[in-house]
């Protein structure tokens, strides 16, 4: 819980007798936009609802439940969550209201030192996808057959697709990269990225400036010619950063949602371009 008002919210609506009301038939939740479109192609020809916890734009490092959310979260039979801090306030928060079943996607996966964002790894998302499916079977085994072939045909999107990328960063000359936030280790580890700094290492902690210091150090002695930058989180520092260095700033956005990048497979082909577009143009290759 992020702000005490949430608590109040909480509680408000568990004496009015919503937060522990009959739970919906057919209703299930996800925290952030790249679970909610996993769950969705997963139950797609079902009449099971999926809902959006956390709004595209809003990053759940920093999110705070409004009443709105809240709602949506009612009477899910499952809500699908992330784990290493990104977003278990969901956890206290759903039990509060009565949901019983939470999920967390990442269960069966190994983290680099407690990073959470697995799912910027094709072959971790598949693994996700997969408890996704298996815990939708369990809840809803009537639509076994269904949960099942939807699975088979999203891996195989995904499969396509982290070829493509695979194939695209390796024709690249220059792997070196700088990011905002350790959002890309696990992209970085899967297709021959090279992470050469993080500019904030958790999310709200600026870099001091012996920090600043030491990335602008960086990207004059190992000739770093661009960053990037991520849509949810303030970036301001790195305008300093820029007018000292002259880097070029990219974004890119681990989570999506917005109308151009409203699946994930949109979002990782986004991801992918502007990767291409960052170093390929800026290094010749």
């Amino acid at each position: 819980m992020k702000r005490i008002f949430i608590f109040l919210i909480l509680t408000a609506l568990i004496f009015s007798g919503c937060g522990k009301g009959e739970v919906k038939r057919k209703a299930v939740s996800a925290t952030i936009f790249p679970l909610y479109d996993f769950v969705r192609n997963i139950v797609d020809g079902t009449d099971i609802e999926v809902n959006l916890i956390v709004p595209p734009g809003e990053s759940p490092h920093t999110f705070s439940l409004t009443p709105e959310e809240v709602k949506k979260m009612e009477g899910s039979r499952i809500i699908f969550y992330n784990d290493f801090g990104l977003d278990e306030w969901i956890i206290s928060s759903a039990k509060s209201i009565g949901v019983k079943k939470l999920v967390n996607v990442n269960k069966t996966l190994t983290p680099i030192n407690g990073n959470p964002h697995f799912w910027l790894s094709i072959p971790y998302a598949i693994k996700e996808c997969e408890t996704i499916k298996d815990s939708l079977i369990e809840e809803f085994p009537e639509y076994r057959e269904t949960f099942e072939k939807n699975f088979n045909t999203y891996k195989e999107k995904l499969l396509s697709l982290h070829e493509r990328i695979k194939k695209s960063i390796d024709n690249l000359k220059e792997k070196r990269i700088i990011t905002y936030h350790p959002a890309y280790l696990y992209f970085a580890k899967e297709y021959g990225l090279k992470v050469v700094y993080v500019i904030e290492k958790s999310p709200g902690k600026e870099p001091t400036p012996k920090e600043i210091a030491e990335i602008e150090d960086i990207i004059k002695n190992e000739n770093i010619k661009v960053l990037f930058i991520e849509p949810q989180l303030s970036s301001s520092v790195v305008d300093g950063i820029v007018s000292d260095t002259g880097v070029k700033v990219f974004t890119l956005d681990p989570l999506g949602g917005t109308p151009d990048k409203d699946s994930y497979l949109k979002l990782m082909n986004y991801n992918l371009n502007t990767i291409l577009e960052a170093l390929g143009e800026n290094f010749g290759g």
